[in-house]
């Protein structure tokens, strides 16, 4: 065994930033053909097309990242990446499977940019026949989980969404081969992104956002109440306004309740001995490792009463008990601190 490798980061440009940026993930234990040769494909193909259609009108420049997974996201974010240069990402993690797992951002990063995307998947998903427009691929569109690059950009500011095939009755097998590939799904997903992207870097999205911000607040106000969530769709499109130069949101300026100190994936490597076992349990639910990495992203801009709410507002009931005993293990291993 290795005590250690170095892995290979691919970094690419077209124009110059702020830049929409598109990741996906070159390395794996176990590769494939969905996972990720397809994602890590469609990235080539998207600078090739990208780099063709890029003009010096564009509000936006493009970025192509090829990492391994995780762990690659981190060092890039960590030692080489201005965060400032970016606008959002598009993560695609797998997109040759039977039907697509579209991943909104979190709540605490709104951005237009997931109403762009799914606003092009709906169209780009279309085909005529007698019985009137009709899918071609099975989706769903889901609050933010983690599981792939996304969750990186997101913790540390970026707005980012990912598009994965899944389930995948192929992943980590040896059948993961490239006679698994849907070139359907390959093809909704490629004109989704792409027509995102410069829809993104054209157009005046003012109105769009206006009919966004409308559209997931009802979405979320069927579930419950849309208090806070409401003030984090404003700041989210304040940050748009700064990056694609339109007419909306308002600046938050609340005291934020949790400085995260050790910011990035909280995992066993960074728990100790003693805490270990309470954070396994707590983890088993899978759900629970994105409430409480969205619980610290709404801390970092919130009081923790109004963070907790706006938990419950974006996932609906939530064990708010069970979260703050973890929010205390992670006081006490130094990973955050809360301001109460």
């Amino acid at each position: 065994m290795k005590d250690e490798e170095t892995l290979p980061i691919v970094y690419a440009t077209v124009g110059e930033p702020p830049y929409l940026l598109f990741s996906a993930h070159l390395c794996h234990p176990k590769p494939g053909a969905n996972d990720n040769a397809s994602g890590s494909a469609m990235l080539i193909e998207l600078a090739r097309n990208l780099s063709k259609m890029h003009s010096q009108n564009s509000k936006l420049g493009f970025a192509f990242l090829w990492i391994p997974e995780h762990i690659g996201t981190s060092a890039f974010v960590e030692k080489f990446a201005n965060l400032q240069d970016y606008y959002g990402v598009i993560n695609l993690d797998m997109v040759g499977g039977e039907s697509l797992m579209y991943v909104q951002t979190p709540l605490s990063r709104f951005s237009v940019l997931s109403g762009v995307i799914e606003m092009f998947l709906d169209l780009a998903n279309s085909e005529s026949s007698p019985f009137g427009d009709l899918p071609i691929i099975k989706t769903s569109t889901h609050p933010y989980e983690m599981g792939s690059d996304h969750d990186i950009f997101n913790m540390f500011g970026v707005p980012a969404i990912t598009l994965i095939t899944w389930p995948d009755p192929y992943y980590h097998s040896s059948e993961d081969s490239v006679d698994k590939i849907h070139k359907d799904t390959v093809r909704v997903i490629g004109k989704t992104v792409l027509a995102s992207a410069l829809f993104l870097s054209r157009e005046n999205l003012t109105r769009f956002a206006q009919a966004y911000k409308m559209k997931y607040l009802g979405e979320i106000g069927m579930k419950g109440n849309t208090n806070i969530a409401r003030k984090l769709v404003l700041h989210g499109l304040w940050r748009d306004s700064q990056y694609l130069n339109i007419r909306a949101g308002k600046e938050l300026k609340d005291e934020p309740s949790i400085l995260w100190i050790k910011k990035g994936m909280i995992n066993t490597d960074i728990i100790s001995e003693k805490n270990r076992e309470a954070y396994l349990k707590f983890i088993k639910n899978r759900n629970n490792m994105a409430l409480i990495h969205e619980l610290l992203m709404l801390g970092e801009l919130l009081p923790l009463r109004e963070a907790f709410e706006a938990l419950k507002e974006e996932y609906g009931a939530v064990n708010k008990k069970e979260l703050r005993k973890m929010l205390e293990l992670l006081e006490a291993e130094e990973i955050v601190k809360t301001r109460e």
